[in-house]
């Protein structure tokens, strides 16, 4: 086909081609930029309402931190007499405990006579006096003593002859430890 238009209409007809495309071009390049300022305004209005929402949350919570002041400070006095309270009971001695450990060492046929505990029991040698019915007997609890690892430097001492069913009184001194107590 033979194309018989003017030379000067052909330009024109081109002009027009490329204006169409450059007219589509920018409205396109319009549509995009409106875009991205619809979009930077919706997170520019998302992130100011997240930020006031915080700033309010952020008040009301430094508006209830001073009601809490109070009890945070009843708390902080809680835990420092808590912990003076178990430093004492730590250093709490149970008389009860180290009368029981000292009942388990007698064997048959002793029974103590007399014990007196206090603080100073596990500071210095201890005399407990021991009523006892036969050698064997004083033999054992000697030996009990020794192998126990609550009580160190155990010596007889005096030994004196009564009557009855324990006819023997042996004293015997003891250096208790406080893990006898525990």
């Amino acid at each position: 086909m033979i194309n018989l238009l003017p030379s000067d209409d052909k330009r024109q007809l081109k002009a027009a081609r490329v204006n169409v495309i450059l007219l589509r071009y920018n409205l396109l390049l319009l549509g995009s930029v409106l875009f991205l300022v619809v979009a930077g305004g919706v997170a520019f209005f998302y992130l100011t309402n997240t930020k006031t929402l915080a700033q309010e949350s952020i008040e009301d919570n430094l508006r209830r931190e001073g009601g809490y002041a109070a009890v945070k400070t009843e708390a902080d006095t809680f835990r420092k007499e808590l912990s003076s309270s178990k430093a004492i009971l730590d250093e709490q001695v149970s008389y009860a405990k180290a009368a029981l450990n000292i009942a388990k060492l007698l064997p048959d046929g002793t029974s103590l006579n007399e014990l007196k505990l206090n603080q100073q029991s596990f500071a210095a040698p201890l005399i407990l006096t021991v009523n006892i019915r036969d050698e064997q007997a004083a033999a054992q609890l000697i030996r009990n003593f020794e192998s126990s690892s609550l009580f160190s430097g155990v010596t007889k001492g005096k030994i004196s002859v009564g009557t009855g069913a324990y006819p023997y009184t042996m004293e015997v001194t003891v250096t208790m430890s406080k893990d006898a107590a525990k």
